[in-house]
């Protein structure tokens, strides 16, 4: 039997802003960049009254709720507060995964029963607040997704648990989106076959669900029965390094992009030096205005060397233009340095 916890801070973002600021307890608040392409990362529940949500183009939550308070990002106080959570689960015995600056799963079966798995969250969850005041929620189940979905169903502040054997009688009554894996396409696809709840997905043969979603229709098909057999992985080395820049205007100047890609680089280039990273694959993302993406790679010699990973960014960049990416207006670029390599063991590799 596995026991499997998932903790999710409430509205972070906001959250670490009023304990800087108290007195926006209680008010609507957007987490963004007041600009015509700013987005919201993050709002508060007084917010979503309104329709707000995360992603949601900045414009639009200011014309649904002109009252609400605009606060840029503070990005590197977000993380501060994102490593002090993780050190308390990870003084701990049980194996922790960080999903993402605010969520956390945590593989607990070294405890005895189910009882002693959800006071166990109960006290980190109080040991959170207590030590650090930001409120923090948790769903405790026998695999990840079921804790995900728990969770949600213990939000704001709160707690929830699906005890062994009720998996799939509890997953019935809900909505098909309430499985991670199905997003909005999968769902209105899943809707035009009459399939509106968990339960209606349930019926469905699994031959069926990989015929029209191939692989990821067996992974479906299990989530919906209550099977998940991932693992909760322990957090090893850096997986990548990436920036994103979004124009104020869709751009077809080329130096214009270019420089833009070499700001990034040269941001991102300073986390490899001080975290000691040697890339082995250099990434760049383009979207155009029509909100079309498309990533273009290559496997790079790993190194620190400037100049190198420099021209690396330049001739993707190039090879892009020959392509004729950019008869249409970008959007958005990006920049990703991946796959690294621990260790440089030839001295040669610097000589570039």
């Amino acid at each position: 039997m596995r026991y499997i916890a998932h903790f999710d801070l409430d509205s972070f973002y906001v959250s670490v802003e009023r304990l800087q600021n108290p007195e926006l307890m209680g008010k609507p608040i957007l987490i963004g960049n007041d600009t015509v392409r700013g987005v919201v990362a993050s709002c508060s529940y007084e917010a979503r009254t309104f329709g707000i949500r995360s992603a949601m183009p900045m414009q639009q939550a200011k014309l649904l709720c002109p009252r609400a308070i605009i606060i840029a990002p503070k990005h590197q106080l977000y993380k501060e507060y994102s490593k002090i959570i993780t050190n308390i689960f990870t003084s701990t015995n049980a194996i922790v995964e960080k999903a993402s600056i605010d969520e956390h799963y945590l593989d607990i079966s070294y405890l005895n029963d189910f009882d002693s798995a959800f006071s166990w969250c109960q006290d980190k969850k109080h040991k959170v607040f207590e030590q650090v005041g930001l409120p923090i929620s948790f769903g405790l189940a026998s695999n990840k997704t079921l804790a995900k979905i728990a969770t949600s169903e213990g939000k704001p502040n709160g707690s929830f648990y699906i005890l062994p054997g009720t998996e799939k009688v509890f997953l019935a009554t809900l909505p098909i989106n309430k499985i991670p894996l199905v997003g909005p396409k999968t769902a209105a696809r899943l809707k035009s076959m009459q399939i509106q709840t968990i339960s209606d997905l349930q019926g469905i043969e699994l031959i069926k669900l990989i015929h029209i979603f191939g692989k990821r229709g067996k992974i479906i098909w299990e989530r919906a029965h209550g099977i998940d057999k991932t693992p909760v992985k322990k957090q090893g080395l850096t997986k990548s390094v990436s920036k994103e820049y979004t124009f104020l205007e869709d751009s077809t100047d080329i130096i214009l992009i270019q420089n833009k890609l070499l700001d990034l680089f040269e941001r991102i280039y300073t986390i490899l030096i001080k975290k000691n990273l040697f890339p082995r694959t250099v990434s760049i993302k383009l979207r155009f205005k029509n909100f079309e993406t498309i990533n273009r790679q290559s496997v790079i010699q790993p190194n620190h060397n400037f100049n190198y990973l420099r021209q690396a960014v330049l001739d993707i960049f190039s090879n892009s233009i020959k392509e004729g990416n950019l008869e249409k207006a970008i959007r958005l670029i990006g920049v990703r340095f991946s796959n690294f390599q621990e260790k440089i063991y030839q001295a040669s590799l610097f000589k570039l």
